[in-house]
C-alpha cells in the first residue's frame, strides 16, 4: 500500500499527539493547534488528526518506542505494514464487564466509528449522502465522511450514537404520556429523542452546567420540539430541600468513566487512571439514591456509557441491597446492530422498578 500522505504529516502528528497533556479534550487542543496554523488546508488537517488517532489507539505500543522510532512505526501502522495493538484493554480486563467478549471490544476499538444521525422525519437525501437506514433505531448510518451540517442547522434531525437511542426506543412503553425527568440531560440529545417518540405528558431536564442547559435550549428550540422545563440541578446532593420533583419515570444517564466511547476518544484511554472508577462509582451510588427521596417515581432508568462492573452491576447490586422497595426489571449493554458489522458505543442500562 502506498501512502498518499506527505511525509512530514507523521513528523507533526507525533508533534501534536507529544504536546497534548491530556488538560482539556483533544479535539479542543486540536482545533487551537489549527487555530494557529492556518496554512494548513482541509485535507492537511484531516491527515492530522487521523494519524493523532491512530497514535492514541495504538499508545501502548508506540509510547515504549524510542523518539527516533516513532515516525517510521506511525507509519507503518497507517500502511498496514505492522498490526495494530492487539489487545489495547489488558491492563484493564479484569475491571470489564464480564457481559463484554473482551475479543470483540479490542476489534470494535479499532474500527472506524460510525456516524449516526437521527432525523425527525425520513428522507431520501440522507440516502442520497450514502447511508443505510436501521429501520428498527429509525437511524441512518454513515461509514465514511459525511456532511450532516445543513440538516442540522435546519433543524432535521441530531447527531446521536445508535445505543442512546436503542434505550429510548427499548422503553418507549414507559415513557410515553408519563411525567419525565431527564436528570443528568447534558446538552439534551435523548431528551430530543424522548419528545419526538413518547411525546410526554411533561419533560424535566437538568444538569449541574447552566451552559449546557442553555445548549440544550438552543437545540430544542431549533429543532421546534417543545421546551422542558429547565433545572440547574446537583443530583448527587440534596437537591429535594431547593426543588419540588413530583415525576413518574427519572431517565439517570449518570456521570460515568465514558470508557464506552473510548473509540471514539482513544486519548481517554492514554491518560485512564482505574482508581477514577471509584470516584464515579461512589458518585453514581449517591444520585441512585438521592432519587429514590422522589416518592412519586415509578421507575428510574439507570444508564452510563461504561465498560465497567463497578460502574454498572455492582452499582445495581448495592442499590438493590440497601432499598428493598425496588427491584430490578432488567438490564444490558446497548450499541449491538444485528445483521450490521458495525456497532455504537457501549451502554448499559438497569431498569429499576418501585414495588
Amino acid at each position: 500500500m502506498i501512502s498518499s500522505r506527505h511525509p512530514r504529516h507523521y513528523e507533526i502528528a507525533v508533534d501534536i499527539v507529544k504536546s497534548y497533556n491530556g488538560k482539556v479534550p483533544f479535539p479542543g487542543f486540536l482545533s487551537e493547534i489549527f487555530r494557529h496554523n492556518k496554512n494548513w488546508g482541509s485535507k492537511d488537517r484531516r491527515s492530522y488528526r487521523e494519524l493523532c488517532y491512530l497514535y492514541f489507539k495504538n499508545a501502548r505500543i508506540l509510547n515504549k518506542l524510542k523518539e527516533t522510532e516513532l515516525v517510521t512505526v506511525l507509519r507503518q501502522l497507517d500502511l498496514g505494514e505492522m498490526e495494530f495493538d492487539p489487545n489495547p484493554y489488558e491492563e484493564l480486563s479484569e475491571l470489564i464487564s464480564g457481559g463484554i467478549p473482551i475479543q470483540e471490544l479490542k476489534n470494535w476499538f479499532h474500527n472506524q466509528p460510525p456516524v449516526f444521525f437521527f432525523p425527525w422525519t425520513y428522507n431520501e437525501e440522507n440516502e442520497a449522502l450514502g447511508g443505510t437506514y436501521l429501520s428498527k433505531e429509525q437511524t441512518w448510518l454513515y461509514e465514511g465522511a459525511v456532511d450532516l451540517q445543513a440538516p442540522i442547522h435546519e433543524g432535521k434531525g441530531i447527531i446521536q450514537d445508535v445505543a442512546s437511542t436503542q434505550v429510548i426506543h427499548k422503553y418507549k412503553w414507559l415513557l410515553e404520556n408519563q411525567r419525565v425527568w431527564d436528570c443528568c440531560s447534558g446538552a439534551g440529545g435523548k431528551a430530543l429523542i424522548i419528545s419526538h417518540l413518547t411525546k410526554p405528558k411533561s419533560l424535566i431536564c437538568s444538569d449541574v452546567r447552566p451552559s449546557i442547559l442553555d445548549n440544550l435550549k438552543t437545540r430544542f428550540l431549533i429543532n421546534h420540539k417543545p421546551l422542558p422545563e429547565l433545572k440547574n440541578i446537583d443530583v448527587s446532593k440534596e437537591f429535594l430541600k431547593k426543588e419540588a420533583i413530583e415525576v413518574d419515570v427519572i431517565l439517570a444517564d449518570v456521570p460515568c468513566t465514558g470508557s464506552g466511547t473510548w473509540r471514539r476518544n482513544p486519548e481517554a484511554l492514554v491518560n485512564f487512571h482505574p482508581e477514577v472508577i471509584h470516584q464515579y462509582s461512589q458518585r453514581q451510588r449517591t444520585i441512585l439514591q438521592e432519587l429514590t427521596k422522589v416518592q412519586s417515581v415509578k421507575y428510574i432508568i439507570y444508564c452510563t456509557c461504561s465498560l465497567f462492573s463497578e460502574e454498572n452491576e455492582s452499582i445495581i447490586e448495592d442499590f438493590l441491597a440497601n432499598n428493598s422497595n425496588f427491584k430490578c426489571s432488567e438490564s444490558q449493554y446497548h450499541g449491538e446492530l444485528q445483521e450490521f458489522e458495525q456497532r455504537g458505543d457501549y451502554l448499559f442500562s438497569a431498569l429499576l422498578e418501585r414495588i
